[in-house]
């Protein structure tokens, strides 16, 4: 199945076998591909699903994005200091005397 995958990476690459050739040429391009008369068929029908089940691709697949919710205070790495948050100076306090 990797001839499969190396002429759809081809597909990609190429701008003028992006839809712009003619079906015939498509169809005889995936013709001369030595994968199997079902990988054939998928290419040539455009079936990403039956493609994808050839290949024994994931039948489902997501991305989760967590933020925190803003109420905890951030993690800082013990091993970098420029994680750690600048400390202010105190101002110095000069006690006045009464005269």
């Amino acid at each position: 199945m990797l001839d499969v995958i190396q002429f759809l990476e081809g597909q990609g690459r190429s701008p003028a076998l992006q839809g712009s050739g003619s079906p015939d040429a498509y169809a005889d391009s995936v013709g001369h591909l030595d994968i199997g008369e079902p990988a054939q068929r998928a290419l040539i029908e455009r079936d990403a699903g039956a493609l994808n089940g050839l290949l024994g691709g994931r039948a489902w697949m997501a991305m989760h994005i967590l933020a925190p919710d803003g109420d905890d205070e951030p993690l800082q790495s013990p091993d970098r200091q420029d994680d750690v948050p600048a400390q202010p100076e105190e101002p110095s306090r000069e006690t006045e005397q009464p005269d």
